[in-house]
């Protein structure tokens, strides 16, 4: 199955079963209506798990924002959290790469990562 396949499988269960407050950034705006609100860095971690290839940040409204970049050819880029920014079109600007460690440099993003990681493996093998 190709990357672009599993995503578009992935996405009802991160949706459904894995995104909740307490998984997000900013549980007190999250709600069941945007799921992916505040999900970004934990959605990144995990998809680096299962493809490698590199996190992506930038910043979306005063909002930093994460996804991923995976190495295969061609190289492509999955933002699986991009839709809670529903009214934000066109690429989003200045993207860098950013190391792992950096997104895991709070106790809480490793928290969030953990219940994440295993809320989404109990869906999908997670490496």
């Amino acid at each position: 199955m190709n990357i672009e396949s599993f995503v578009h499988q992935l996405f009802p269960v991160f949706e459904q079963f894995c995104w909740q407050a307490d998984t997000s950034e900013t549980p007190d705006v999250w709600t069941s209506s945007n799921p992916a609100m505040g999900q970004s860095a934990v959605t990144a971690l995990v998809l680096q798990d299962l493809w490698g290839g590199d996190i992506l940040r930038a910043t979306v409204r005063d909002t930093t924002h994460y996804w991923n970049l995976i190495s295969r050819l061609p190289l492509l880029e999955v933002d699986m959290t991009r839709v809670e920014f529903s009214d934000f079109h066109g690429p989003i600007p200045n993207p860098e790469v950013i190391g792992r460690e950096q997104v895991l440099s709070s106790p809480e993003t490793i928290q969030r990562y953990e219940l994440f990681k295993s809320r989404v493996s109990q869906h999908v093998h997670v490496g």
